[in-house]
């Protein structure tokens, strides 16, 4: 979150689970803590999570943070090999949702 210039994220085969992509995309405010820092990924265009351990909750807080504009120039999203069908389904349907914006 602090190269608000990255464009391309490639994670695949890692061990990145649910508090990771929450921690990536859309980190939780805690009381007395510093806000997250300034641009997050706003340039991200690709961002592949492929064979990651990222379960339905990850995806659901994934999709969150794409209905809410975290991440605006995404455009390729690659979830292979991780989480449910249903869950994957709904992260392409807010992706989409969020182009249309």
């Amino acid at each position: 979150r602090r190269l608000p210039a990255l464009e391309s994220l490639y994670l695949s085969h890692n061990p990145l689970g649910d508090d990771g992509l929450a921690a990536l995309v859309a980190p939780p405010p805690t009381a007395g803590a510093l806000p997250p820092p300034k641009g997050g990924l706003k340039k991200l265009k690709v961002l592949n999570l492929a064979w990651t351990q990222v379960s339905d909750a990850g995806c659901a807080a994934l999709g969150a943070a794409l209905v809410s504009g975290a991440l605006p120039a995404l455009e390729d999203l690659y979830l292979q090999g991780m989480a449910s069908a249903a869950a994957k389904a709904a992260v392409q349907v807010a992706l989409a949702k969020s182009r249309r914006k």
